[in-house]
């Protein structure tokens, strides 16, 4: 879990930076017409699927859900299927939050800056 969600830290990261205009490679003209359209709208909202691998235990597991980016520097990474978990940013603070597996529990909420 916490291998996934500091490879989930690190892709918002790139992703709220790239948003933001900052950018390190030069891209092609097909991605700059993109990125300047993004950075016209004050919110960008996508549907995600993910495949996670783990080539030891010869596992995959696919998750998908909803992503949204608020300028300037908000995020919700919401995972719907097949584990409910939000993962948000206010820019400076990431809170990553689980449900709670069984009745009575109060699910798991994990803070950092």
């Amino acid at each position: 879990m916490i291998l996934t969600f500091s490879r989930i830290s690190a892709l918002v990261s790139l992703l709220l930076h790239s948003l933001s205009g900052w950018s390190a490679v030069p891209l092609p003209s097909l991605l700059q017409a993109v990125e300047e359209k993004y950075a016209q709208s004050p919110t960008v909202q996508a549907e995600f699927t993910q495949i996670n691998e783990v080539a030891a235990l010869k596992t995959k597991k696919t998750s998908s859900g909803i992503l949204i980016v608020k300028r300037p520097n908000k995020l919700r990474w919401e995972t719907l299927k097949p584990d409910v978990s939000v993962l948000m940013s206010d820019g400076s603070t990431f809170w990553f939050y689980t449900p709670p597996f069984e009745e009575g529990d109060r699910g798991q909420l994990i803070g950092c800056i």
